[in-house]
């Protein structure tokens, strides 16, 4: 039977535009770079999001995960450059481009290449043809089995503590001693348990899909992580978690409606506070010896700059990494000709042949003097790292990836019965790929085999028989025991009340 490969005349529109946006990117080489660059970048990337975000919900008509990708793509590459369109001041604490590090050119010239990637990875979104046609429906699917549900139980109480611990520790250093000391890498126990508390948020996820009955508990596991990352100052983490929980609820779960969407909103709004509190106090954290001074300055802080504002200016920091890499390949920093990408797949083996993993951050965070702290990493920075102009084909099969997971994804969410396990691998995809906006591709192999595979490994294998045999077993056992255990106060009475008709006897 022949596929019929279905291509809607709006994926033709959102190509053309994405086109357009190219050549118009092209055109922007030519525009005078000496005065106000980032006023004028920020003119041209509200014009291209607007555009953008019209031409792929046209598309989807919903709120697909790409769609949000898309917009956070012109939030965390121009942020900065966007509020400088609208007047607002960036401050002494923000990785402000007009801080004399970079020439406007190459401002201008990384920005332009910026552009064409974004352009680029919609048109390969676009480029995805379905090849089914599907009833959408009202209820969510019935499950096949709820096995891997229990798997995320037991990974949840083994990753608990590892979890918690490392997030009061990462919230102590940032009011004590700043954010950027949360960065430095792990070592000894920690090490460990960094690695084992990769596996509560991979056990939150599959928890909210498809737990029904405990669903206070993953809420609170959900709201307290969620609370304590916000107060380490992990944005970007909660971030991504909030949008791809989003996602499910509304296409998943059919959870979503009006008044769930302004509480939504509400609650949306008090984190970004939460988000912009944490960020003005870590600029006056110097001042935490006197909680009184530390408080005032904090809430000037929040005062004079707005919350929302500044949370838009913290995502646009992804800024420098773009222009870094844009301005110092190939002069000073060789191309990496694709083993980037090489090494996210063998990273996931222990490093027992001394193979060299080299992080974006790593290299060019040094030629980035003007502060401290490390400047992160993006798809944009890694496509150009590794290929530099060849790059374009790489955000071509991004997109397209995208598009993939995204039909993938709407299928099984209008499906009438779906396996956990199916359903799992293409949220945690989405809800890694969501991330690559300020990360790069090493984080890819090895979170998806640790935090996916594995549990999806353990479910399958409690399905098999010689271990559902053992687990029946199992279960006989401690039947077996807890009866036992339960028998053991009636037991001790009645010896209680044997000796003492022995001794009456006796006495008799």
């Amino acid at each position: 039977m022949v596929k019929k490969y279905l291509i809607k005349r709006s994926q033709v529109v959102a190509i053309l535009i994405f086109l357009v946006e190219i050549i118009g990117s092209f055109a922007l080489v030519q525009i005078d770079a000496s005065e106000n660059i980032l006023g004028k970048i920020g003119y041209v990337a509200i014009i291209y999001g607007v555009l953008s975000t019209i031409a792929l919900y046209q598309v989807k008509k919903e709120w697909d995960v790409f769609l949000i990708f898309m917009i956070m793509c012109y939030l965390f590459s121009f942020g900065q450059c966007i509020l400088t369109a609208f007047g607002y001041k960036l401050g002494v604490f923000a990785f402000s481009m007009d801080r004399g590090f970079f020439s406007n050119q190459e401002i201008l010239n990384a920005s332009v290449f910026c552009f064409i990637a974004i352009a680029l990875t919609g048109i390969g979104f676009c480029f995805h043809r379905s090849s089914i046609k599907y009833e959408k429906l009202s209820n969510k699917p019935v499950l096949t089995d709820n096995v891997l549900c229990r798997v995320a139980w037991g990974l949840l109480l083994i990753s608990v503590v590892p979890t918690f611990y490392e997030l009061y520790k990462d919230v102590t250093t940032v009011f004590f001693n700043g954010y950027s000391d949360t960065l430095g890498n792990a070592t000894g126990i920690d090490k460990i348990f960094v690695l084992i508390s990769g596996f509560y948020p991979s056990a939150i996820l599959i928890l909210y899909c498809f737990e029904e009955k405990r669903r206070r508990t993953v809420y609170f596991a959900l709201g307290s992580y969620v609370l304590l990352q916000l107060l380490g100052g992990s944005r970007i983490a909660v971030f991504r978690l909030a949008i791809v929980l989003l996602v499910i609820s509304n296409l998943y779960r059919k959870e979503i409606s009006k008044k769930r969407a302004v509480m939504i909103c509400i609650f949306g709004l008090v984190g970004v506070f939460v988000f912009s509190f944490v960020s003005s106090a870590r600029n006056y954290i110097y001042l935490a010896s006197n909680v009184q001074l530390f408080l005032k300055e904090t809430a000037t802080d929040l005062l004079e700059n707005n919350f929302i504002f500044a949370a838009i200016k913290e995502m646009g920091n992804t800024q420098v990494i773009n222009t870094l890499v844009y301005a110092l390949c190939p002069k000073k920093v060789d191309y990496r000709y694709g083993m980037s990408f090489v090494r996210s797949i063998y990273s996931v083996l222990p490093n027992f042949l001394n193979l060299e993993y080299i992080s974006i951050d790593e290299v060019f965070s040094p030629y980035y003097t003007v502060t401290n702290a490390g400047c992160g990493a993006s798809f944009i920075a890694e496509g150009y790292w590794n290929f530099g102009y060849f790059s374009v084909l790489f955000f071509i099969a991004l997109g397209y990836v995208w598009g993939t997971l995204s039909n993938r994804f709407k299928q099984l969410c209008n499906s009438k019965y779906v396996k956990p396990e199916n359903f799992f691998v293409i949220v945690y995809l989405m809800y890694y790929m969501i991330f690559l906006v300020r990360s790069e591709s090493i984080e890819l192999g090895r979170s998806f085999v640790y935090y996916a595979v594995i549990p999806i490994l353990i479910s399958k294998l409690l399905k098999t028989k010689t271990v559902r045999g053992g687990v029946r077993q199992a279960k006989e056992w401690l039947a077996y025991v807890h009866s036992y255990i339960d028998s053991i106060p009636q037991k001790l009475c009645d010896a209680v009340s044997y000796c003492y008709l022995f001794e009456r006897e006796v006495a008799v």
